[in-house]
């Protein structure tokens, strides 16, 4: 059985209005393989506390712009078969 954190912490200029803004998305993995390696299990959560963020931003003028937001949580099972 293996685990993982990763955690990441980003600082974004926010033009509107301007602004810096920090924040951290933290993501977590843990696995399973079997002894002979054939087979492994993989549970995942990325962004673990459902931070909202930008991953994106442009300024069009002195008030207007826009952004693209982040992924939201997301959670998941991988199973892989080594043939």
């Amino acid at each position: 059985m293996r685990g993982r954190m990763t955690i990441t912490c980003r600082s974004r200029m926010i033009r509107i209005p301007l602004r810096r803004r920090r924040y951290g998305l933290a993501n977590a993995k843990v696995a399973w393989s079997s002894l002979e390696g054939t087979y492994t299990v993989e549970a995942f959560v990325r962004n673990l506390t459902d931070e909202e963020y930008y991953t994106y931003q442009n300024t069009l003028g002195p008030d207007w712009g826009y952004g693209v937001w982040g992924k939201p949580r997301t959670a998941g099972v991988r199973l892989a078969m080594k043939l």
